[in-house]
């Protein structure tokens, strides 16, 4: 069992990667 903390460390991480791919991909459709 990992700690309670490292999960959400890592939901946080993968999240703002997915943010961030999606938030550049509309940033560059918008700018085409």
């Amino acid at each position: 069992m990992r700690p309670w903390y490292e999960t959400i460390v890592h939901f946080l991480i993968g999240a703002g990667i997915w943010v961030g791919l999606i938030i550049g991909a509309l940033y560059l459709a918008g700018d085409l």
